[in-house]
């Protein structure tokens, strides 16, 4: 197989900004190759645009991941009754430290959401008895609020990524 033309002007200009050009990149499109020819500045600001990116999308992420534990915890509450015994009882023991070990490797892989849920499932363990969490008889309004906070975080999220979407799309 040959390989595509490739047009490398000897002495090129960076095509953001007209500065000389000191880094290349080179890309093959639909079997045509082109080279980019920026500058280091244009380059460095190229790169923050990516990571803004990155963190908006993880945030989007994040928000969807942890409104759907609320909203799942929320509906279940009553089928996981963790502040079902006098005291501090070991499904409480059993959250907390689940809890802690998804806090540990979330901070260790740096995954926010993982973060996030193991935060909440310690919290949530630890407070189950001054919430009456899994204790109250068919939907409360504990469970209620639960769900309604859960929609409205997801919604959220989902709002981050459409608008995401749409000014990465515009660019």
């Amino acid at each position: 197989m040959s390989e595509p033309p490739v047009d490398i002007e000897p002495e090129s200009v960076c095509e953001n900004c007209g500065a000389p050009a000191n880094v290349h990149i080179s890309d093959v499109t639909r079997g045509v190759a082109k080279i980019r020819n920026l500058c280091a500045g244009c380059v460095d600001e190229i790169e923050r645009h990516r990571i803004n990116y990155r963190r908006r999308t993880g945030d989007a992420v994040t928000l969807i991941v942890f409104g759907l534990i609320v909203l799942v915890l929320s509906v279940l509450a009553d089928f996981l009754p963790l502040g079902g015994e006098e005291g501090f009882g070991w499904r409480q023991r059993q959250g907390v430290v689940i809890g802690g070990i998804l806090v540990l490797l979330g901070a260790i892989v740096r995954a926010r959401a993982i973060l996030l849920i193991g935060i909440m499932m310690t919290v949530l363990s630890m407070l189950a008895d001054w919430l009456a969490f899994g204790r109250a008889e068919g939907f409360g309004s504990q469970q209620m609020l639960g769900s309604a906070m859960g929609v409205a975080v997801v919604a959220l999220g989902l709002w981050l990524a459409r608008r995401r979407n749409r000014r990465s799309s515009n660019t």
